[in-house]
């Protein structure tokens, strides 16, 4: 469970930490995430973002989504081959589990 729970903290924290390093390295992006937000809280007396309110936020979305593109937060894929294939001159049978690091 530790692991779990780490794991998940660390690649929350990864992200943001790096979303909003990005968005500090282009302050105009800063700025339409910041009339984005604005904008959904404009009419509020509180200033909570709802769960409802993350499908209005696109353009919030698609910077977290380019942040982890650029800096994965967990730099690891693996596959599973559904048939034999050569990977780099090598025989790789099929039901094969094949890992890249990034």
């Amino acid at each position: 469970v530790d692991t779990f729970l780490v794991a998940g903290y660390e690649t929350t924290a990864s992200t943001l930490s790096w979303t909003l390093y990005s968005l500090a390295q282009h302050p105009e992006h800063q700025d339409k995430v910041r009339e984005e937000v604005q904008q959904i809280l404009s009419d509020r007396s509180a200033d909570m973002i709802e769960w409802e309110d993350l499908p209005k936020l696109p353009f919030l979305t698609q910077c977290l989504k380019e942040a982890m593109r650029l800096h994965s937060p967990v730099p690891y894929i693996s596959r599973r081959t559904k048939e034999a294939t050569v990977i780099d001159g090598r025989s790789v049978p099929s039901d094969t589990y094949v890992a890249i690091n990034l």
